[in-house]
């Protein structure tokens, strides 16, 4: 999770504003984070530096503050992840309970959890057809037949899932959004998927590849364990 946390803040990306405001109002039916600390960070200068703070009374919190620009930031409970947040102008709704967690209300929080949402749909179809095929094993079915008749199936969700991430990077790929999620993706990998990896940003554009933090996670994913 840490790693997911560092590569998702690690994209530094920024769109130009003029010194927006943002105003986060959170909910959540968590009983246990009653009372709790909730704090926003933001990875900077190598470590994550907090920009904001707020107490959970009766399922609620509030934040607010100016930014320079859009940007990346985490919500933690002392020092456990809990959710990325993206910090733009407008109001951010921000749920957090046993069913649902979710940053929406502007758009590119809406965009962020939307892509979340697709993409969680796809791996709950390949989770599936795990299933299926053990299921169709414990009943007494050849493993090679099996394999061959799900075989089909399984290459075309992969291939949903390989047009979404592609198609998601370059509708994003010059705000916070491409980066981020491309770093997710990069540092949950490993080094037998980096033919994947360097197909998703094959066509992506020039500044986009010469990110930092994507040229270093490509780099770390590249060297040998």
């Amino acid at each position: 999770m840490n790693r997911f946390i560092t590569a998702f803040i690690l994209s530094a990306f920024t769109l130009a504003s003029c010194s927006p405001k943002y105003k986060i109002e959170g909910e959540s039916s968590i009983s246990y984070l009653d009372g709790k600390m909730l704090f926003l960070r933001q990875f900077q200068h190598d470590r994550f530096t907090t920009i904001d703070s707020a107490e959970v009374v009766h399922g609620f919190f509030n934040m607010k503050g100016h930014i320079d620009s859009t940007q990346m930031a985490m919500l933690f409970m002392d020092d456990m992840p809990v959710m990325p947040v993206v910090l733009e102008k407008g109001g951010i709704r921000v749920i957090i309970n046993n069913t649902e967690i979710r940053a929406k209300g502007t758009p590119m929080n809406d965009s962020l959890y939307n892509f979340f949402d697709r993409k969680n749909q796809i791996e709950l179809r390949m989770t599936e057809l795990k299933r299926k095929e053990a299921k169709m094993i414990l009943d007494g079915g050849d493993i090679d037949d099996i394999q061959t008749a799900l075989h089909q199936e399984a290459q075309a969700v992969n291939e949903e899932m390989k047009q979404l991430i592609k198609s998601f990077l370059a509708q994003n790929s010059d705000n916070v959004l491409g980066p981020g999620v491309f770093l997710i993706l990069c540092q949950s990998s490993s080094p037998a998927m980096m033919p994947q990896i360097e197909e998703m940003i094959a066509e992506m554009p020039e500044s986009f590849k010469s990110n930092p933090a994507i040229k270093d996670c490509l780099s770390q994913l590249q060297r040998p364990e």
